[in-house]
């Protein structure tokens, strides 16, 4: 996702990846399916996209997404808050 450049031999570049790897991802279960990881990030970016936007974004069927999503729920990652049509994604912190 981020490209450094860097001294070979030198340590800083390290620990500074390292720290800005930290601060800017989740710390998410590790059982997760890449299809699940995809489908958090765009949440984030957009939580009021649909499952259609999000297997169009994702490349994957409806069918998958929705699939994918029954899943979130029951790990108690995903939740839906309002209708289906005005409603938005929350990702819940567990």
């Amino acid at each position: 996702m981020y490209s450094f450049d860097y001294e070979i031999g030198s340590g800083t570049t390290d620990k500074t990846t390292e720290n800005t790897t930290d601060k800017t991802t989740y710390k998410l279960p590790i059982n997760l399916t890449l299809t699940e990881k995809r489908i958090l990030e765009e949440v984030r970016v957009n939580p009021s996209i649909t499952q259609t936007q999000l297997a169009m974004n994702i490349g994957i069927t409806t069918d998958g997404v929705r699939y994918a999503i029954k899943n979130l729920k029951s790990k108690g990652i995903l939740s839906r808050i309002g209708s289906r049509r005005n409603g938005t994604w929350t990702i819940l912190s567990k």
